[in-house]
């Protein structure tokens, strides 16, 4: 009999299905984030955890195809506090934006990475910035960080704001609920954190194109974090 291949995957969600059963969302390294049927006991049941990365193995081609082998893949120290929060906002989000069985390879290297330094340091707010701009690049959303929405590039000091399904452009002085400086969309390019009021200006503006498109039902996640008065993209 053919053994499937074990892949690196990471837990999103899991709800129970009958006595012994579960459905698990994971986001693979290979596929992408799918849904599988895991039946188990105890043994399985306990390996299968969030924020943990695992290697798993399913067979099937429908919809929910079932899980056939699970084993650790490494061990991380589990989340406590605003980085379990921090955890659980990152899962929500790719469940609620990434469509199934799309192969995302770096946009999965991201989360791990960002799974691994909460872990690792706790929560640190430049890590989830860096989560939501490669997130909405791999949907189709990402935003352009050298040049503005005619092409000219960014200019550090020039204030812009977002316009939905355009980009950014420069702001006229009127209008437009949120602006940002031209340093702030530059700085996005950055694996350091910036300077406090950069990251704030980032995270405004991130988070209200994630709120365009995750529509009227809020994250629950996201009431968990604190966060400053919320600013209206322009659409």
């Amino acid at each position: 009999m053919a053994t499937e291949p074990l892949t690196p995957a990471l837990l999103l969600h899991r709800r129970p299905f009958r006595e012994q059963s579960q459905i698990i969302d994971i986001f693979s390294r290979e596929q992408g984030r799918l849904a599988l049927m895991a039946h188990g006991g105890r043994e399985r049941r306990q390996l299968l955890q969030p924020f943990q990365p695992r290697l798993l193995a399913w067979r099937g081609r429908g919809e929910l195809p079932t899980l056939t082998a699970v084993e650790a893949d490494g061990h991380l120290p589990l989340l406590q506090g605003d980085a379990l929060a921090a955890g659980f906002y990152l899962n929500e989000l790719l469940l609620r934006l990434l469509p199934r069985h799309d192969p995302q390879p770096l946009l999965y290297q991201r989360y791990a990475q960002s799974l691994q330094q909460l872990a690792q340091q706790g929560l640190e707010a430049w890590s989830l910035r860096l989560f939501e701009r490669d997130l909405l690049a791999a949907i189709g959303y990402g935003i352009d960080l050298q040049h503005d929405a005619t092409g000219s590039p960014l200019q550090p000091q020039q204030r812009y704001h977002w316009i939905d399904q355009v980009g950014v452009l420069p702001h006229s002085g009127a209008g437009a609920a949120l602006t940002i400086a031209g340093a702030t969309l530059q700085a996005l390019t950055a694996a350091h954190p910036p300077a406090p009021i950069v990251q704030r200006e980032a995270r405004q503006l991130l988070q209200g194109v994630l709120t365009t498109l995750l529509g009227e039902q809020p994250l629950q996640s996201r009431e968990l974090l604190r966060r400053p008065p919320r600013l209206t993209v322009v659409t």
